[in-house]
């Protein structure tokens, strides 16, 4: 069903329907392997926010856009209130600085291969929380650990598409409701997505153009 989905977004997004290998990623060790060679392009961990500070559909903060409609005039913010991945802040919203079951928002970042975001949570089961981008997508799975002296959990996301050719700007974060008394909560931190090596390479080979050429008009 999610990868029918996953499908449909990339037919909608205008990619093309063959593509190279999409490898997903539950701990962050593992994403941070897979792209050790690839340079961050935006980064979004919202420290440099005072906490509680709302942040409207269609705020940008280290090259991540973020859009969102969730209920009834509920706003995402950077919180500081709890303890997180990187101090002081983290992603919330304005209804008790939390998200809860069955939020949602999307992400726009320069052209990627690779993206990547810690989840945050208390009551998390796997597959509770998808993030997900136009060449695929990945559930949350076992939590990586906890955060010291508390009973919040720590998950990771990432997905990584092979082919630089199909990088990718957009990717959501779903949480899926759940009908059992007192759902989970949850919030975000650190996300990264990092460009397509394609792009590192085209920029590497215009500088040594420019190199040669100025190399050739200097008089023998």
């Amino acid at each position: 069903m999610r990868t029918a989905t996953a499908l449909l977004l990339a037919i909608a997004a205008g990619a093309p329907a063959a593509h190279g290998d999409v490898t997903t990623y539950t701990t962050q060790a593992a994403f941070a392997s897979a792209t050790a060679s690839l340079a961050t392009e935006a980064f979004a961990d919202f420290d440099a926010f005072a906490d509680a500070t709302p942040l409207p559909s269609g705020t940008t903060t280290g090259g991540v856009t973020f859009t969102y409609v969730i209920g009834d005039n509920v706003q995402l913010m950077a919180v500081g209130g709890f303890q997180t991945i990187s101090s002081p802040n983290s992603l919330g919203t304005s209804n008790g600085f939390v998200f809860l079951a069955g939020d949602a928002f999307t992400m726009s970042f320069p052209p990627s291969t690779a993206v990547g975001l810690y989840v945050i949570a208390e009551d998390l089961l796997p597959g509770h929380v998808v993030l997900q981008a136009p060449v695929g997508e990945v559930e949350n799975g076992d939590a990586e650990g906890m955060l010291p002296g508390t009973s919040i959990s720590v998950f990771f996301l990432g997905i990584v598409e092979s082919d630089p050719g199909l990088a990718f700007t957009t990717a959501t974060v779903t949480s899926i409701p759940v009908e059992t008394a007192g759902d989970f909560v949850w919030n975000v931190d650190n996300v990264e997505a990092a460009p397509e090596p394609g792009a590192l390479g085209a920029a590497a080979a215009a500088a040594l153009g420019l190199v040669a050429q100025r190399r050739r008009r200097v008089p023998a």
